[in-house]
């Protein structure tokens, strides 16, 4: 008790008392008037209670407005309704603000993705002249309306309310330059038609174009895919239709087993003009004789080929070929513009031209062929798709099941390439700017 009373008796010994309030300073005088106590020195400060979070949890019932420091967190916090809060930090560790975007060189009116290193954070962005011009997204996406070099500041802040500040320039070209791949999509003998929407600036696409290849069987290889390639003039919004063609299906070896032929991949503008189209390999035969067996490969000209073993002819001018093939149990591939005619007795449905979605013959007694017109093999072999469909192998005897034809091509841009016969499994297409 006796403590007690010299202390309270030294602290008004130190003070300054007044109808307002308290001053505590060793030079006297008086307290300011909106203060109930003020603390006045030039040589010291004023220390609140230091405690660890463990000690601070332990403060029974803590009354709203309650302030220490605690120890644990180096901050200086304050017990609300909600609870102890944060009021402010020792920032030693600084949040990491470094940021990436991509693609590293876009062009005007291109969207380009931008990414903090460090995740958890807020974050707040700065865009010069963007669009949008801010952001407090973790991965905004930005274009820029012309070329130029632009600031991007990016302000992180943690957990303790410490913030670090990081910018970048970004170069936007009157144009971006850049490659997307498609590949084959669905099923078997069945998908979608994809599509590729030309960027604002651009004024030319190469494409490169690759047909799918034919189903194989124990005795033979399916026939591989053609390969075009092409430049083209384009505009800015243009939407290009991609159809990847796929592999037919695999036969397996005797009587009545061949392959599928492979689908053709098109590549298109205004909907159904063809700018590339990569004919697909014919479905490979179970004959004796390799000559009989073997299928033609995706051409290079724009006609199909005929099936093996006086199968019938392939189909021209972008058309399937005009007969079924009475004794093949098997179909031709379609073309660009017409199906295949379907085989009785559950051996194949029509291959699907182009224009009407592009699926593959399917057979219920034989094998599918490919997405992108490929023709159903059985008997003998299913013919390519293509620009015009290849011809299915034929049948003559339990031995000579023969290969099919493969389906034709298309080139109408510039700087062609074509070859025949290089694609192995499905198609691909790939567009560069």
């Amino acid at each position: 008790m006796r403590s007690v009373l010299l202390m309270l008796l030294g602290c008004i010994l130190s003070s300054t008392l007044s109808a307002q309030g308290v001053l505590i300073s060793p030079a006297g005088g008086q307290p300011n008037n909106s203060a109930i106590l003020e603390l006045a020195d030039t040589t010291r400060g004023f220390l609140l209670p230091r405690l660890s979070t463990l000690q601070r949890n332990s403060i029974a019932n803590p009354a709203i407005g309650l302030q220490v420091y605690n120890t644990s967190t180096q901050c200086l916090e304050m017990f609300l309704s909600s609870g102890w809060k944060k009021v402010s930090c020792v920032c030693q560790n600084l949040p990491n603000a470094s940021f990436t975007f991509s693609p590293a060189s876009p062009g005007f009116g291109q969207n380009v993705a931008f990414s903090p290193v460090q995740a958890g954070l807020q974050y707040q962005w700065q865009f010069t002249s963007g669009n949008p011009a801010s952001s407090v997204s973790s991965n905004p996406s930005v274009s820029w309306s012309g070329a130029g070099t632009y600031k991007v500041v990016l302000q992180v802040t943690d957990v303790n309310g410490c913030s670090s500040l990081d910018s970048q320039n970004v170069v936007v070209s009157n144009c971006p330059t850049g490659t997307q791949t498609f590949s084959a999509n669905g099923n078997l003998a069945s998908g979608s038609i994809q599509s590729f929407t030309v960027p604002a600036c651009v004024t030319s696409i190469t494409v490169e174009t690759w047909g799918a290849q034919g189903g194989s069987t124990n005795t033979a290889n399916g026939g591989l895919g053609a390969y075009a390639k092409g430049t083209f003039s384009v505009v800015g919004g243009e939407v290009i239709r991609i159809l990847v063609g796929q592999q037919g299906e695999a036969g397996s070896s005797g009587h009545g087993n061949c392959g599928g032929g492979g689908g053709g991949s098109f590549v298109t503008r205004n909907n159904n003009q063809p700018m590339l189209v990569a004919g697909g390999g014919g479905g490979a035969g179970t004959a004796n004789t390799s000559a009989i067996r073997n299928p033609d490969p995706g051409q290079t000209g724009n006609n199909g080929t005929a099936g093996k073993g006086n199968g019938l002819a392939g189909g021209t001018a972008g058309n399937a070929a005009p007969s079924v093939c009475p004794n093949c149990g098997s179909t031709n591939g379609a073309g660009l513009l017409s199906n295949s005619q379907a085989y009785g007795g559950g051996y194949g449905t029509s291959a699907i031209a182009f224009v009407n979605g592009g699926n593959g013959s399917t057979s219920a007694n034989g094998f599918d062929g490919g997405f992108g017109g490929g023709g159903a093999g059985a008997f003998g072999a299913g013919g390519g798709g293509g620009y015009s469909g290849g011809g299915s192998g034929n049948y003559t005897s339990t031995t000579d099941n023969s290969g099919g034809g493969g389906g034709g091509s298309f080139n109408g841009g510039s700087n062609t390439t074509m070859q025949s016969g290089i694609q192995s499994g499905n198609g691909q297409v790939i567009i560069a700017w």
